[in-house]
């Protein structure tokens, strides 16, 4: 990419490097972001993005060491660097793909309307958003991945739920590489005398599971007897008559029907909680 840039401006320098205009770079840029270059991008970039965190928490462990605070200094006074630390780098490389719209926006901006060029540019926008949206989604993934994981290791390992079948469901069967974590959050019980329960509720790919906090550990949730791990297969999600942030949800399994009424602390919430268990069923 860097290259091909470089060549259409040599090309373009007719003799004088200092003043010349470059008449297209949309070409070039439909190729980078299209296709193999593209999917190998989103790789890339997705899973340095996705580790930024750490990057930086260990950039910051490191630094307790003397001789690498030292190795530092002695790189950071090299006029190349900028002035720009390790944390500083890592930011510029996570931020570079969120500008490239704006970049091409502003040269769009100046380009002849039905053109060749135009149309490049237009196609290589869409491009870029494209694989901006694609390491989004990973970020979030691996985000979500890393959540699910603190939170498992946080379950009390005897702790354990009575589904509706009978059998005895416990922490283990919940460690599975298939199953992620789709949404969490904190929601609101309603038990049969009316009183609220807080729980942490976590929508996986194939159950919807209820946890209470209980002396900094993560317990399934007592209700009511009721289990605290619903199968995703035939549940269905219902408004709460006159209650704008409750939810019915009702699970039709071969066991035996049960039904829940969770509230939320919004009516968005409320609705954002349905429609992402109706796209997980």
């Amino acid at each position: 990419f860097f290259y091909s840039m470089k060549e259409r401006r040599q090309e373009s320098c007719a003799g004088d490097d200092r003043n010349f205009i470059i008449n297209r770079i949309g070409d070039i840029l439909v190729q980078q972001f299209s296709e193999e270059n593209a999917n190998q991008m989103k790789k890339i970039y997705g899973e340095f993005c996705s580790h930024h965190k750490e990057a930086v928490s260990l950039f910051k462990e490191l630094q307790q060491n003397k001789k690498f605070q030292n190795f530092i200094k002695l790189r950071n006074s090299n006029l190349l660097a900028r002035r720009r630390g390790i944390p500083e780098c890592i930011l510029l490389v996570t931020q570079r793909i969120t500008k490239y719209p704006v970049l091409v926006e502003r040269i769009l901006q100046y380009t002849k309307e039905r053109s060749e060029e135009h149309k490049d540019l237009c196609k290589a926008l869409g491009l870029i958003k494209d694989m901006i949206a694609a390491v989004d989604l990973k970020v979030s993934e691996y985000e979500k991945n890393q959540k699910w994981l603190e939170i498992l290791n946080k379950i009390e390992n005897k702790t354990y739920t009575k589904l509706k079948n009978g059998h005895v469901f416990r922490k283990q069967a919940l460690i599975s590489k298939e199953r992620t974590l789709l949404h969490d959050g904190l929601v609101y019980w309603k038990t049969a005398t009316g009183r609220f329960k807080d729980i942490l509720a976590l929508l996986l790919t194939d159950v919807l599971l209820f946890l209470q906090e209980k002396d900094q550990k993560y317990i399934f949730a007592a209700v009511d007897q009721k289990p605290s791990v619903i199968s995703l297969q035939k549940l269905i999600a219902r408004e709460v008559a006159n209650e704008e942030r409750g939810m019915f949800l009702i699970s039709a399994s071969s066991a035996g029907p049960e039904m829940y009424e969770i509230h939320t602390n919004s009516k968005e919430e409320r609705n954002n909680w349905m429609r992402r268990i109706q796209q997980a069923v």
